[in-house]
């Protein structure tokens, strides 16, 4: 949206939305978005980036790291599942009669952190110097008296 107005405060037509894919994008530009969107609820991000840290875990892994109730933690890895940042892996367990499920980050939830939201964290602490002089007020020297 931001682009699209830009584009229209310079009188320039605004691109057309998959122009900013690559040619053979395995996605659209709306997967992305949703993507984007699930991540910007606080306890998604953080079950992302805990999977990303710690690799594959169950579910009830999840509710003990987080100290959550059971619906939270699912509730919050169908969202993630949905648009394709978390993939469950069944595990058959014949001797016990049960399937065991387990979640891990996808590649697309390690793109996101690793060339996006970390890289933008490291620039940040990177120019740390510069955001805190260009908010220095220079205040007259009262030492001489």
């Amino acid at each position: 949206m931001a682009s699209s107005l830009h584009a229209s405060m310079s009188g320039e037509k605004p691109p057309e939305h998959e122009s900013v894919l690559p040619e053979n994008s395995v996605l659209s530009l709306e997967a992305y978005l949703e993507m984007l969107a699930v991540l910007s609820t606080r306890s998604q991000f953080e079950l992302v980036r805990y999977l990303l840290q710690n690799g594959e875990m169950s579910k009830e892994m999840l509710q003990t790291a987080f100290d959550s109730e059971h619906d939270a933690v699912e509730s919050h890895l169908q969202a993630l599942t949905d648009v394709g940042l978390v993939e469950t892996r069944t595990k058959n367990r014949p001797s016990e009669g049960a399937i065991e499920y387990s979640y891990r980050a996808t590649v697309f939830a390690e793109g996101l952190f690793k060339e996006g939201i970390e890289e933008l964290l490291q620039r940040e602490t990177d120019n740390e110097d510069a955001y805190s002089s260009s908010t220095e007020v220079d205040s007259p020297d009262t030492s001489e008296e």
